[in-house]
Order: C-alpha cells, then sequence, then structure tokens
C-alpha cells in the first residue's frame, strides 16, 4: 500500500474534507442560504489549501512537512470545520426540503476534528437521517459508505434500518456493501500497519502513535466480520448488486469516451481486455502510466484492449492531463455520478480488472510486470482456444 495514500485514507475516516463535487456542485435556486454556505465554503477551503501549500512549500518528506504544520500552527488534520454545523443548520431547519439530503452529506463529509463538537454535530446528522431518510429513494452509495465509516451507534443503527426498511432491495444491498468495505478496509490498514516499518512510522509522525495503536485495534477486531455479510450479498441480493469477483462476467458496462461516445464493453469480446479504474488526483495511478505505456507498445497488434475509465469529477480535467502525458489507449470518462465504478464495485483508486477473450474476469488489482504477466498468460490462452 503506497504511504502517502495510506495517510490520506486515515484522513478520510478520520474524518475528511468535502469532496470536489460537493464543494463545487451547482448551487440550488431553491434556498439561496445553502448556496452561500458552500460558496463561503469553498472560499474557506481554498484559503486553507493556499496555507498548507506556503507553509510547507520546500519540505523533503512527511516529517519536514509535519515540522512545517507545527511551526505555522496547522496541525493535521485541521481544516475549516466551523462549516459542518453551519450546514447542519440548515438540514434542521428544514429536514425534508429538497436540499435537506445534501446538506446533510456536506455536514457529515466535513467534520475536521475529534473533538466533542463535532462528534454532537455528527450525531445530530445522522438521527436527522434515520428519522427522515431511511426509506428515502435518493440514499446512494457515497452517503451509505461515509456513515459506514462513522462508530457512533446512530451510523450502524440508520444503516440497520435502511437493510430492514428501505423499500428498494439494491439501496439495502448498497447499506450491507458499505459496512462490509468498511471492515475489510479496516482489516487491510492493521495489517499493513503492522508488518511494514517504515510505513508505520511514516503514519504516526503525520497522525499521532494513537491513532495508529487504535487502528490496529480496530481492524483486529473487525477480522472476519465481512464474510458474513458478503455471504448475505451473495445469497439475497445478487439480482440487484451482482458480485464482481474473479471467475465472473464482467459487467456489461456501458461507457462514454471523450468525444461523447457511447462505447460497449461487449464490443470487445474476442479481446484480451484491462480496465484501468484511476483518476489525475491519485498518485499511484499516475505511476502505473510508464509501464502501461511500454505494454501497449509491446502489444500492438495483439487482440488486446486497455481501458482507464476515468473517475475525474470534470471531463476538461482529464483532456488537460492527457493533453500533457501521453497515454496513448482508450480512455472512458465516468463523470461525476460514477456509474461504471459502481457497477465494477471500485472501493478506491487505482483497481484493475482483466478480463479474458470471452469477458470474464481472470485478475483483480493487479498492477506493472504482474499485470503484463497476466494479460500475456490470457492471449496465449485465447491462442491456444482459437488453434484448437
Amino acid at each position: 500500500m503506497n504511504r502517502a495514500w495510506m495517510i490520506l485514507a486515515l484522513l478520510i475516516v478520520i474524518p475528511a474534507p468535502a469532496r470536489a463535487d460537493d464543494a463545487n456542485a451547482p448551487a440550488s435556486q431553491s434556498d439561496g442560504s445553502l448556496a452561500a454556505l458552500k460558496k463561503a465554503y469553498k472560499d474557506a477551503e481554498q484559503s486553507y489549501s493556499d496555507d498548507v501549500e506556503s507553509a510547507t512549500r520546500g519540505a523533503k518528506n512527511q516529517e519536514e512537512i509535519e515540522k512545517a504544520l507545527e511551526a505555522h500552527k496547522l496541525k493535521v488534520p485541521a481544516y475549516p470545520g466551523e462549516f459542518s454545523p453551519r450546514f447542519l443548520a440548515v438540514a434542521a431547519k428544514d429536514p425534508q426540503g429538497p436540499e435537506a439530503l445534501e446538506a446533510l452529506r456536506l455536514a457529515l463529509r466535513i467534520g475536521p476534528d475529534r473533538s466533542g463538537k463535532a462528534i454532537d454535530t455528527r450525531v445530530t446528522a445522522l438521527r436527522l437521517l434515520r428519522v427522515h431518510y431511511t426509506t428515502s429513494p435518493d440514499l446512494d452509495r457515497d452517503l451509505l459508505s461515509l456513515i459506514a465509516r462513522y462508530k457512533e451507534r446512530e451510523a450502524r443503527a440508520f444503516l440497520d434500518d435502511v437493510v430492514d426498511r428501505n423499500p428498494d432491495r439494491r439501496i439495502q444491498a448498497l447499506a450491507l456493501r458499505a459496512r462490509a468495505d468498511y471492515y475489510t478496509w479496516s482489516v487491510r490498514v492493521a495489517n499493513d500497519l503492522e508488518t511494514n516499518g517504515d510505513l508505520r512510522k511514516d503514519i504516526e509522525i503525520a497522525l499521532g502513535k494513537e491513532v495508529v495503536a487504535e487502528k490496529v485495534t480496530e481492524g483486529k477486531s473487525n477480522r472476519g466480520k465481512a464474510e458474513p455479510i458478503l455471504a448475505t450479498l451473495r445469497e439475497r441480493y445478487a439480482d440487484v448488486l451482482p458480485p464482481v469477483a474473479i471467475g465472473d462476467p464482467a459487467p456489461p458496462l456501458v461507457g462514454q469516451t471523450l468525444d461523447g461516445k457511447t462505447a460497449r464493453l461487449a464490443d470487445l469480446r474476442g479481446k484480451v481486455v484491462v480496465l484501468d479504474v484511476w483518476a489525475t488526483t491519485c498518485g499511484p495511478c499516475k505511476e502505473m502510466i510508464p509501464h502501461e505505456r511500454e505494454m501497449v507498445a509491446r502489444l500492438k497488434g495483439k487482440p488486446f484492449e486497455l481501458i482507464s475509465i476515468s473517475g475525474d469529477e470534470k471531463k476538461e480535467t482529464l483532456k488537460g492531463f492527457l493533453a500533457k502525458v501521453p497515454m496513448p489507449w482508450t480512455h472512458w470518462w465516468d463523470g461525476p455520478e460514477g456509474k461504471l465504478q459502481e457497477q465494477l464495485d471500485v472501493q478506491g483508486w487505482p483497481s484493475t480488472f482483466v478480463l479474458d477473450h470471452t469477458g470474464v474476469i481472470r485478475f483483480i488489482g493487479v498492477r506493472g510486470e504482474e499485470m503484463e504477466e497476466a494479460v500475456n498468460a490470457l492471449l496465449k490462452e485465447a491462442e491456444a482456444k482459437s488453434a484448437g
């Protein structure tokens, strides 16, 4: 696991700033207060980002970054968190109004610290969700995954209620999946922290020894908890949330090319296909580009296709990156809704899937030389079957 990714991921869980699409989403015209608040938050976010960048300019490693932040009186994960209770106030004013769910999402996501006030805000937001949105058709994977990160009993109670009472079976399944995914992630973090001394040291410098010890303990306690939930999903919800696993046929993806044309994964049947889900903001993703470029060149003329599926919020961001960094293969843009990522059950970037010539998923999560070896093996397999 990449060290920087681990640090950022832990910050997301304890907790995270708003997503770019939350802060930049078009303001509703029905409630100027939320529009103004979102603009104020965006301005504060930019100001904080500029301040951090100025304070850490020239730092060569995480330790130097932390010292610079300390000297500048900025503590990770400090954040302009006065906005969390302010977004909550918007939702509390009209809990079933057209903007309440968005305001609650922002109140939960922004939470900047571990103070009692921040926890009180989160608990109140969770209670409002439980009272007014348990049966809502507007619940989505992003919100349910966000709630699954929190330890408060109100978070668990809300997810339980969604499974028991929401009339949409797909939303029920997403609630179950959110909990299973968090357990899986938690165990993975604990394992990496226990087995990688350098990683543990880096994160202790960034977040403190207490946080690291807490995450290791939590991960150990979560071992084995995901498996029965995943079994329930396979047994009861495969029709609305098909499993994405090795040996399964790939979902019938329909993507959008950079010029806005529709592209279907089914049209590539007969080729070995690599699906690489990434974003231009993902460091580990960008580290893969040089090898992918070499691999594509080596496999020129073979029945092979590499498709990079971008999770960037704006297509222009992707286009601008590709104008500077050569990536001469197929690109699909998933957009802010992330429908392709949802179909593939993507939990983080990069995520890779290698499909054989019949469209069956044969490898998941491979990178670099391991990816190329998988592709070569499947190409030989396809050639052998064709010759036979």
